[in-house]
This record gives C-alpha cells, structure tokens and sequence, in this order.
C-alpha cells in the first residue's frame, strides 16, 4: 500500500514540476513579446538587441532563467524573427497569438 502510494505521490511531483516549467515558459514568452512591442520592434530597420538571448555560461550562479529558451521557441514558431546582425523584431500580427 505504502509503494503504490508513494509511486502517485512521485507521479504527482513530477506533473507538478513538468506544469510549473510550461507556465513559466509561456510567461518568458509573453514577456519577450511585450518586451518587443514595447520597443516598437515590427520590422528589421527597428529590430533590437535582447540581453537575454545570448547563453549564459555553465558556471553561471541564480536562478533558471526561461528567457533563451523562450525566445528560442518563439523564433521557431515565427513569432520573432531575427535579422542578419543578430537582432530581433516581432511578426506583424505578433499580438494576437496565442501561446
């Protein structure tokens, strides 16, 4: 009894930690997204730099931050598309989609 109990409870856990990464993730999204229009970022004459999307190195102390791997996300999908310099703007309709 106590084994079954303790497999739903790891099970549980590990649901949990998967749902906490996903919404964290979306809300990395949300934020590049905003962070873009907010910069008026709509085309590659007014695309910007992002801090966050250059890899901090392995020895790097603090928490996980999603914002690479969002933006990493969102260039997939293209919603964020990214010039030949290295810069990034938003998608004319950026706005309307749903993550």
């Amino acid at each position: 009894m106590k084994a079954v109990l303790l497999f739903f409870v790891l099970i549980a856990a590990f649901l949990l930690t998967q749902w906490g990464a996903m919404w964290r993730g979306k809300r990395a999204c949300r934020a590049i997204i905003k962070d873009l229009a907010d910069r008026g970022a709509y085309d590659p004459a007014s695309a910007v730099a992002l801090p966050y999307a250059q890899k901090k190195g392995i020895l790097h102390v603090g928490l996980r931050d999603f914002k690479p791997q969002a933006l990493q996300s969102l260039i997939h999908r293209e919603i964020v598309l990214t010039t030949d310099d290295g810069r990034f703007y938003l998608v004319a309709n950026a706005q309307d989609v749903s993550l």
